[in-house]
């Protein structure tokens, strides 16, 4: 637990807004997404647009990051007295071209990585495991030896606590630079015996897998 709060201060946090569009409004909702970007990315956000696929239903997540809460609170403070901003907000608030399904923010285990390494491009898949009373050192344990063995197969590999306190729900993502690698890497996982050996050596009473999604970041 004291790691997980020391990481919170320096890490890389990410706060997640998964949009679903009314009905014949997919277009105009990714440009109000663009425009929005522009925005933010001039006041120093990272900013990402990724189209959700499989285990979704035709979301699409718009992911802002910093590189610790210092400049999270920065920001946050900055854009509420942004007047572009909120021009901006007002206008498109008059007639949404589409609805927030959900929203949350996580915080990446790893406090060497840096928002900045996030790409404008390529495709991911997230598992999300709801972790049993008493059993994150388990759960972070084994997220640590399965990083190991799923780079070695081609992926990379970042993990997250939802939310800003102690976690009982992480983040597990696996990132290709195209589909054709992540095929690749799931090909390769399903016979590998290292990974084999690992995963029938982890207790199913640790966590239970409540999600499972694919997605593509789209290069805007």
């Amino acid at each position: 637990f004291s790691l997980i709060f020391s990481l919170s201060s320096y890490s890389e946090i990410a706060e997640v807004y998964s949009w679903k569009a009314k009905p014949g409004e997919g277009a105009s909702m990714i440009e109000t997404m663009v425009e929005a970007a522009s925005i933010q990315r001039e006041m120093g956000a990272h900013v990402t647009i990724n189209q959700l696929d499989v285990g979704s239903q035709n979301q699409i997540d718009y992911v802002i990051r910093f590189d610790s809460t210092a400049e999270w609170g920065s920001y946050r403070d900055s854009l509420q007295a942004s007047e572009k901003w909120n021009e901006f907000w007002n206008r498109v608030g008059e007639d949404p071209n589409g609805e927030l399904e959900l929203s949350f923010a996580a915080i990446n285990l790893d406090a060497n990585e840096k928002s900045s390494s996030f790409p404008n491009s390529g495709v991911y898949g997230v598992w999300v495991w709801d972790v049993a009373a008493g059993k994150l050192p388990e759960v972070l344990e084994n997220f640590a030896q399965a990083k190991v063995i799923h780079e070695k197969l081609g992926a990379r590999i970042e993990y997250y606590s939802e939310g800003l306190g102690l976690p009982n729900t992480l983040h597990y993502v696996a990132l290709f630079d195209n589909w054709s690698k992540m095929a690749d890497f799931l090909s390769k996982a399903a016979t590998d015996q290292e990974l084999l050996s690992f995963q029938a050596g982890v207790s199913p009473d640790s966590a239970t897998l409540a999600r499972q999604i694919t997605g593509r970041t789209l290069p805007l």
